[in-house]
């Protein structure tokens, strides 16, 4: 991406699955399972969206940085915001 580029983001929890959708613009959606039980409340009430980046395992000096100041907008956090076809 470039500085100042616009792009769709979703992130979709997909309960009955176990796994998070991700999907940027019109690429094809990447899942993530977990194998943690989701039947108990959440721990916190605090509900955050964060952009990060980490290399892993990195051993090699000077370590590659990177930075990035997103700005969301338009965060729906209901059922409207899965696509059409899920609802």
């Amino acid at each position: 991406m470039k500085r100042g580029e616009i792009a769709k983001l979703r992130v979709q929890w997909n309960r009955d699955n176990h796994r998070f959708i991700f999907q940027r613009d019109a690429t094809p959606e990447v899942f993530a399972p977990y194998a943690v039980s989701d039947t108990a409340p959440p721990g916190s009430a605090v509900k955050l969206l964060d952009a990060r980046h980490l290399v892993p395992h990195w051993i090699a000096t000077p370590r590659p940085m990177a930075f990035i100041d997103p700005w969301f907008d338009d965060v729906m956090g209901n059922k409207s915001a899965a696509p059409r076809t899920e609802r």
